[in-house]
């Protein structure tokens, strides 16, 4: 049985960008543990889909699932930035959100997670072509250590991103899914051990709320947030369907491209706290749903199309 079923990811990746965007809307303080779960949910689902299908097709699914939403999405913002004779625009940092890059210049500075995540998604595609297991781990190793040096110096991820705080999340995701693959099918967890857990998360995130003042404390409170959440979503979900967060997590990472976009067009024309919350998740939902169509158009004339 696996840890996380098709419901309970889409279910978390809902509750992760209702986070960022109400972190983005200054209504929710240290929001960035909505990354963490991202990361976390993205090295779990790739390592399980690769020991479940094999990894013929692991670039296919990354390039039409992320990178070519991403490219759409941009072109579409360079456009709006265009129209609005945007004086940031240049061909520097056009260059570099076209392919997917920070470095601080990125149109939309919330992009540099594309990056980053790709970053995890080299070291893992080399990983899997190696044998040695400790070959292996060092790979995950070293990337985990780039991402630490990268988001630390801000010379990759811009500053105020906070990079170096989700080195782990994605190997975590990895090594969940690998130890998920050594258990038995008989062995389940209690739904004592997920409350004892969520307990345990609850008492440390309270006591070391507002004290990250160093990097291993910023780790593990973004980290215990986001673990916090997936427990929460493994003890509710007997009881709720849940079918709100879930529908809403089907749309996430069009949600992710176009928030800020959205956000910041009405920010500009309303003052309302609660009416901008409501309009900006309803306005964020809405596009992503449309995008995703057109998205899923191009992809089969680019991709099922270019295999025929």
């Amino acid at each position: 049985m696996k840890l996380l079923s098709r419901e309970d990811t889409n279910a978390i990746k809902g509750v992760a960008i209702l986070c960022v965007i109400l972190s983005h809307l200054r209504l929710l303080h240290r929001g960035g543990f909505s990354v963490s779960l991202f990361l976390f949910l993205s090295g779990y689902g790739i390592c399980y889909s690769v020991m479940k299908n094999g990894k013929s097709d692991y670039w296919m699914k990354r390039l039409s699932g992320v990178y070519l939403p991403y490219l759409i999405f941009t072109l579409f913002h360079i456009m709006l930035m265009l129209l609005s004779n945007s004086e940031s625009l240049n061909a520097s940092s056009v260059l570099i959100s076209l392919l997917g890059l920070d470095f601080g210049q990125n149109i939309d500075n919330t992009m540099w997670y594309i990056s980053f995540q790709f970053l995890f998604y080299f070291a893992f595609y080399f990983a899997v072509h190696v044998d040695k297991k400790a070959v292996r781990l060092l790979i995950m190793a070293a990337a985990m250590l780039f991402a630490l040096w990268g988001g630390h110096s801000t010379l990759i991820w811009h500053d105020g991103t906070m990079a170096w705080a989700y080195s782990f999340d994605f190997p975590l995701g990895v090594l969940a899914a690998k130890l998920e693959q050594g258990m038995s099918e008989k062995i389940r967890f209690p739904r004592l051990t997920w409350r004892l857990l969520a307990c345990a998360l609850s008492f440390y995130i309270v006591m070391t709320y507002g004290k990250e003042e160093n990097a291993i404390r910023a780790i593990t409170y973004s980290t215990s947030c986001a673990y916090l959440v997936i427990f929460i979503i493994k003890l509710v979900r007997c009881r709720l369907k849940l079918k709100i967060l879930s529908f809403i997590g089907r749309y996430s990472f069009g949600m992710y491209l176009n928030e800020m976009v959205i956000i910041s067009f009405l920010e500009f024309h309303i003052s309302s706290k609660v009416l901008l919350l409501i309009l900006s998740i309803v306005l964020c939902v809405v596009v992503s749903m449309a995008f995703t169509k057109l998205v899923d158009s191009m992809k089969n004339t680019i991709f099922v199309r270019g295999k025929a």
